[in-house]
């Protein structure tokens, strides 16, 4: 998790927040859920536990859940640029692209190189209209995870957006070298 509060954090908290990314990420969503209420009955400042009840929120599509975690996570860690990010991208859902543009301006300034990270502002960038911004946090984040699909297909659907239709194509042959039969590709 890498934050400052990891410090104060007891064992079985680092054990309980690596169980709740699992489970989110297996998409056990009651459990992982259940690891929030847990850290949080704890230790309510955790700024993971508030991390994580946000990214299960999003999964959940309740959108001013998410907010509100976010919220919490950059009150608690002004410089937390995953939860800037997220904040960002939920408020263009939301069409608040005023706030939008705020929050993504502090993720730009928090950002720490996270692929994901960098991948969420470009996607921000591009809902705010800003293509060529948003292409160049693009290519930041295939640089970190050069072989990506995920990241891959983003960067060429950039680049198609831009009109380089070439290297659009060049960006989608090498996915289909790494994953035949992408659909996206």
């Amino acid at each position: 998790m890498g934050t400052q509060s990891d410090i104060k954090t007891a064992p079985w908290m680092q054990d309980t927040l690596r169980e709740g990314f699992s489970l989110l990420n297996a998409g056990r969503l009651d459990e992982a859920s259940e690891c929030c209420r847990r850290l949080l009955g704890a230790k309510p400042d955790l700024v993971e536990a508030h991390f994580l009840v946000g990214m299960i929120a999003i999964e959940l599509k309740q959108t001013w859940t998410a907010v509100s975690a976010f919220g919490s996570v950059t009150k608690l860690q002004p410089d937390h640029g995953a939860a800037w990010a997220n904040l960002a991208k939920l408020f263009m859902r939301a069409g608040q692209p005023g706030r939008a543009d705020t929050a993504l301006a502090k993720a730009v300034k928090h950002n720490d190189g996270n692929p994901v990270v960098l991948d969420t502002i470009a996607r921000v960038f591009g809902l705010l209209g800003d293509q060529q911004e948003a292409a160049v946090w693009i290519d930041k984040a295939v640089r970190k995870e050069p072989n990506s699909v995920s990241l891959l297909v983003n960067l060429a659907n950039s680049h198609m957006f831009l009109g380089d239709i070439e290297e659009a194509e060049k960006i989608l042959r090498k996915v289909l070298v790494l994953q035949p039969g992408n659909p996206n590709a």
